[in-house]
């Protein structure tokens, strides 16, 4: 009986004692669970407040930066603006002067072509003025000598004819000059004085010619167009031949 009580009392210890642990361990889990609820809502609540954070501030930059965008935006405007506008003037100033270089460039060639056609083109008439005054002088020479001639004036026409003869070689119609030669020929054939070939030599001398008979008549013989008159001169030459050899009387 008495055992039976103990043991009776013993259970009831026991289950109490379970009871106890039980309701620690219903305890300690209650808390465990309040604990972890409470570090979840304050993250939550530390989310909460970043996020809300976040967004004033992303609110206070995107207001900023609609106020300062425009201002930026309208300041590169301007700078891209003025870079371009000043690299547009360069652009232009530097292809004016390229241009106005190349125009001085083609504008002193122009001139200096222009001066080197007048030049040559004033040459030209020079030249062909020359010949005709050429023309003109043996003409007249030639006319000297034929009314030297008439005056029986040898001493003159041999002079004369010599000129026209040089003359007509400096002109575009040289083959005229072996026609001096022809009468240069007849004027000698009537000459039976060596003293008027001196004469005649003298004068020639004395021109602007500055050479002698003999000198003149070398010149005509050595000239690059003595084929045109070479018989001619050659009669011309025996005629002189003939004249020196005359003795003194």
């Amino acid at each position: 009986m008495n055992d039976s009580i103990l043991i009776t009392q013993l259970m009831q210890k026991y289950d109490r004692l379970q009871q106890s642990f039980d309701s620690l361990e219903q305890s300690a889990y209650l808390k465990q669970l309040i604990y972890e609820v409470k570090s979840k809502q304050d993250i939550i609540s530390q989310v909460n407040d970043f996020y809300d954070s976040a967004w004033i501030k992303l609110i206070i930059v995107i207001s900023i930066l609609g106020v300062l965008v425009p201002f930026i935006a309208q300041y590169f405007q301007r700078q891209n603006l003025k870079d371009l506008t000043e690299f547009i003037r360069k652009q232009m100033n530097d292809n004016f002067n390229s241009k106005l270089e190349e125009l001085k460039i083609y504008n002193k060639g122009e001139i200096e072509k222009s001066l080197t056609d007048f030049k040559l083109n004033l040459l030209e008439v020079e030249r062909k003025n020359q010949i005709i005054l050429n023309e003109l002088d043996a003409s007249t020479y030639y006319l000297q000598g034929r009314a030297s001639v008439l005056d029986k004036a040898f001493q003159l026409a041999i002079p004369s004819f010599i000129k026209s003869a040089y003359l007509y070689l400096e002109t575009e119609r040289p083959e005229r000059a072996k026609v001096q030669f022809v009468n240069l020929k007849l004027c000698l054939k009537n000459i039976n004085d060596k003293s008027i070939l001196e004469k005649a030599s003298k004068y020639l001398l004395s021109s602007t010619y500055e050479k002698t008979l003999d000198e003149m008549l070398e010149y005509f013989n050595s000239h690059a167009l003595r084929e045109l008159y070479k018989d001619y001169l050659d009669s011309v030459l025996n005629e002189v031949e003939r004249i020196k050899s005359i003795e003194i009387q």
